[in-house]
Parts: C-alpha cells; structure tokens; sequence
C-alpha cells in the first residue's frame, strides 16, 4: 500500500499510533483509545494525546492551518449526551496547556455540526512560540482529555467518541 495523502495522525502520549496510515509496515491503523474510568461529579484522570501532519512521511513542506477541533462519533446517542445533556455540570474537556485551562465540548464550543463553534487549536499545544492553529510537517501538537460523568447519571457504560480534527493545507 503506498501512503494515503497528507492527513492527520494522531498518537497515544507514548508515540503509539491511534489512528492514521503506518509507513513502517505500509497499513491504515485506526483503533480505540481508552479514556479509562470516570465517576461521578469528579475529573476522571486525563490522558495526553499527540497528533500531527503527515507530512514529514511524505517529506513535504505542507502545514496545516486553521486547526480547530470538535465532537462527533457514529452513536449519536453518546455524542448528545457528552456535548448537549451534560453539559455544564459534566462532560467532555480538552487542554492544550497541560491541563492549566480546560474547554468542555458542548453544543456552544466542538459542536460537530456548527463549524462556528469548533475549538482552535491554540500555538502552545504545539510550543510556547508556534503560532496559533498551526502544524508545520516536523510538529507534534499536544492535548489533554478528561471525562466527567454526570452527577445524576444512573447508567453506566463504555462512551464511543472520536475528536474530530478539521484544518486547511499551506
């Protein structure tokens, strides 16, 4: 298989690929990645994820701009829940400072279907001087998750998400 066209990886905080095309072993990887465990009315640990252009495999000069972030998934059940029914008590949030703020996905901010709302990927989730919604070919942007389970909530399960990642190609 020959590399798919520049595109988003996205990495687990060891460098272990999540989702995106392998070049080592020539493969699309797209798998599962854990949150871990939530309760209720209290942050679930936060978890680091990386992403970054494909373009250094490709060794292309290419870097995405405009990066902005928003919730979506193929159960809309769940990403109702996350971004409308929990919200503000509990749900979803993401860090790009290493947890110093956080902004929680909700029908106002990440909503998959309102591109106005998407969150911008601000330049410190890549360095303290790169410029803000910016991902140059050698980049590895930076985020933190974290889940907060409402205090009301009664069942209890596995949540299926997928942080959607949109940007424009310079």
């Amino acid at each position: 298989m020959t590399m798919p066209p520049l595109h988003v990886m996205w990495e687990d905080a060891s460098g272990n690929l999540v989702h995106g095309f392998d070049s080592v072993n020539g493969v699309w990887v797209d798998r599962q990645f854990a949150l871990g465990l939530a309760f209720t009315d209290a942050p679930g640990n936060a978890v680091t994820v990386q992403f970054r252009s494909s373009a250094s495999f490709l060794q292309s000069p290419e870097r995405l701009i405009n990066v902005r972030l928003y919730l979506t998934g193929q159960n809309s059940d769940t990403v109702s829940l996350l971004a409308t029914q929990w919200p503000p008590a509990a749900g979803l949030d993401i860090s790009f400072d290493n947890g110093m703020s956080w902004t929680r996905f909700s029908s106002n901010a990440g909503n998959a279907n309102d591109p106005a709302t998407w969150i911008p990927m601000p330049g410190v989730a890549v360095s303290s001087v790169a410029l803000a919604g910016r991902i140059g070919p050698n980049d590895v942007a930076s985020a933190m998750l974290r889940l907060t389970v409402d205090p009301s909530a009664t069942e209890f399960g596995v949540y299926l998400f997928q942080i959607g990642i949109d940007f424009d190609v310079q």
